[in-house]
């Protein structure tokens, strides 16, 4: 008896591990930040509108963090705006640093889509030649489950490049995780502008990484859901071991019951033959 309430117990405890991990990979897709920029090739003194967007991946989100940085030297910063935003509450709002500006807003009770307006900035163009504006490893995209995980996969095709110019045309350029626009910057180009990484996000922290992590940067999993995974493989593995046990002690409790059967009728022949 005492076997078989080990058994429920172990067996019980699978279906919850295998519940929760399949709750948690139902949300596996991560999501991204993108610009658009109009113009694109922008005159020297020209105004350059960009806006940020974010992707959730199908997931519902509630909180976007993103932290950028711009060549100061080609590109001057005027303004922000959150009016037309997808996420309304502003709790951060940092455009001290040149070069450098950090954002973060939430929306209750969440916002899911592939192309939620998050931030519009108005910069100058300053002087000509290629700026490139990026996002910061410090950015993220947090779920609204209760849980707050981070789900921001940044990759090379996120960034924006604006050529300034004496006499620029006008267009609009819209570079997401789809696919890579010929004028990305270079790794070179990226780690010549890259000052300093160890910033902190104020939802989430994130730890510091170089420009090559950035640059390959992938959906990881987070140190939660490794946990459950670990977990969910460890029961399943007690549970396979538990039933093989619990199977090889009723085979052996069958093949004695036979034993015993047979000894009994051989008692009784004997016994008759000697009657």
């Amino acid at each position: 008896m005492k076997k078989v309430k080990i058994l429920a117990i172990v067996v019980a405890v699978g279906i919850f591990a295998s519940v929760v991990a399949r709750n948690i990979f139902a949300q596996s897709a991560s999501a991204s930040l993108f610009f658009s920029s109009t113009p694109t090739s922008p005159s020297a003194g020209q105004t350059v509108n960009i806006k940020v967007y974010v992707d959730t991946g199908g997931n519902q989100v509630n909180t976007v963090s993103a932290h950028m940085q711009y060549p100061a030297d080609r590109l001057k910063f005027v303004s922000s705006s959150f009016a037309n935003s997808e996420f309304t509450s502003v709790v951060e709002r940092d455009e001290i640093t040149s070069g450098r500006l950090k954002y973060t807003a939430f929306i209750i009770p969440h916002f899911q889509g592939s192309q939620g307006l998050f931030v519009e900035l108005t910069f100058q163009a300053l002087a000509s030649g290629k700026a490139d504006i990026f996002f910061l490893p410090t950015s993220g995209v947090y779920l609204a489950d209760g849980t707050g995980r981070d789900i921001l996969s940044l990759t090379v095709s996120d960034n924006l490049s604006i050529d300034v110019s004496a006499s620029g045309t006008q267009s609009d350029n819209v570079l997401d995780s789809q696919g890579l626009q010929d004028d990305s910057i270079s790794l070179e180009e990226q780690q010549a502008g890259v000052v300093d990484y160890s910033v902190s996000a104020p939802i989430a922290q994130k730890p510091s990484a170089d420009q090559d992590t950035y640059l390959t940067a992938t959906p990881a999993a987070s140190s939660q859901q490794t946990i459950l995974v670990v977990i969910l493989i460890v029961t399943l593995v007690l549970l396979g071991l538990a039933t093989i046990f619990m199977l090889k002690k009723l085979i052996d409790k069958r093949q004695g019951s036979k034993v015993n059967i047979n000894q009994e009728a051989g008692d009784n022949t004997q016994n008759g033959q000697n009657i």
